[in-house]
């Protein structure tokens, strides 16, 4: 759940910040629950505030989340003064980050959380595919915490799954099971998404390199952030709010 003060600036944090935190967190077994961001005003300046809700799914890593977080942010905010402030005229600034960090309880440790991320149009469809893998992978006795299903908000191109297993595998057996999935998620996309979506599986244990990964996939974000300076609704509410693009 997103929540943004004020309200007209909503689709501003949602597509350059909130929805990029989400997906970067994926990896290390973790999802977000709720993002607070309040937005100051000031001349040029855009005073960031967030406070996001976490909950760590994998135990078996040991991983200083709000470290990683404030630095996912930082990156985030750089990239978008470079590419999407600099058209506009505006800059974006870092006030306040608070991360409330979670813990699965009691039976809830055993669960499979499913993380969707995608247009809003593929939501429900992603959703079901992610589901019918839970069940695969529940019948095949596969010990997993997580499983993501995403693709690009702009022009999704390659639905990513990545499985979270919370005991370690050699690699051959990650290996099998990844081509296994990917054969039963190539499966259920034929009759679930458009057919120039490719699927790719991923299959992470708690011996993966966590902050690898997430530094890898900001990397990725911030690419996007930069197509997203061409992104026709964030021009018309940046127009909205008296910012046209810099000539």
């Amino acid at each position: 759940m997103l929540n943004v003060e004020p309200g007209e600036y909503y689709s501003i944090v949602d597509k350059l910040f909130a929805s990029r935190i989400v997906e970067a967190v994926e990896p290390l077994g973790a999802s977000v629950e709720r993002i607070d961001a309040k937005i100051r005003h000031e001349g040029r300046v855009l005073f960031l505030s967030f406070e996001v809700e976490v909950v760590q799914h994998s135990l078996t890593g040991i991983v200083d989340l709000e470290t990683v977080i404030q630095g996912i942010v930082e990156k985030l905010i750089q990239k978008a003064n470079s590419s999407f402030g600099k058209l506009y005229g505006v800059v974006f600034a870092l006030e306040s980050l608070k991360v409330r960090e979670n813990v699965p309880r009691g039976t809830e440790k055993t669960e499979v959380k499913l993380v969707v991320s995608g247009p809003p149009e593929l939501e429900d469809s992603l959703r079901r595919l992610g589901r019918g893998l839970m069940i695969t992978l529940k019948d095949w006795g596969v010990p997993i915490s997580s499983l993501t299903v995403t693709t690009d908000l702009v022009s999704p191109k390659v639905v990513s799954i990545v499985l979270r297993l919370t005991k370690k595998m050699s690699e051959v057996e990650k290996d099998t099971l990844r081509d296994a999935v990917e054969a039963k998620a190539r499966n259920y996309a034929k009759a679930l998404l458009p057919e120039n979506l490719e699927v790719q599986v991923k299959v992470l244990d708690p011996s993966d390199r966590k902050i690898a990964q997430v530094m890898k996939r900001v990397k990725n974000i911030e690419k996007e952030i930069e197509m997203l300076t061409q992104d026709e609704e964030i021009r018309k509410l940046m127009e909205a709010l008296g910012k046209s693009p810099s000539p």
